[in-house]
């Protein structure tokens, strides 16, 4: 009701000013487009133009963090700070792994015999180095096993 006096004054002011009532009154109105809920559409159909922008984003910034480790694990091996992926180590590691792993293959019957590397023994008068197989027997009676430390030195059991 309030909408037809506002109209029908409208009309009025617009005679009284001496403007046309002949406008046509479709150029009156503004459609405005309504937008529909998000929600309401299939999660197929609706774009996301970020998401392939944040995805190729994190695929660089990914490739980048990579790069730059490698590079940097390529100094610290050059510099000989860390171990190359095939370094196996220097000659006298690999030597005394395979003597290490030699002593444990030897029967359990046989002595072990001491590697290039001769057990001390200290005394008073001061260090007095064992060199044969055969010393090492008596000082072995008792031990049922010999053991090693990490350079492969053998470790000997006194009695």
């Amino acid at each position: 009701m309030e909408i037809r006096l506002t109209m029908k004054r409208e009309q009025s002011l617009r005679r009284s000013r001496g403007l046309c009532d002949t406008i046509d009154r479709t150029n009156e109105f503004v459609e405005i487009p309504a937008r529909k809920p998000i929600l309401s559409q299939d999660p197929q159909i609706r774009p996301n133009p970020s998401h392939g922008k944040d995805r190729q984003f994190a695929g660089k910034k990914m490739q980048k963090e990579i790069s730059a480790e490698t590079e940097r694990e390529k100094v610290l091996v050059e510099l000989g700070r860390l171990p190359g992926f095939y370094d196996k180590g220097t000659e006298v590691q690999l030597q005394d792994k395979k003597q290490l792993f030699e002593s444990f293959q030897e029967p359990k019957e046989s002595v072990a015999t001491i590697s290039r590397r001769s057990a001390t023994v200290e005394s008073a008068a001061g260090i007095q180095e064992v060199d044969s197989a055969v010393d090492v027997k008596q000082c072995l009676i008792g031990v049922h096993r010999p053991r090693s430390d990490r350079k492969g030195n053998l470790l000997l059991k006194l009695m």
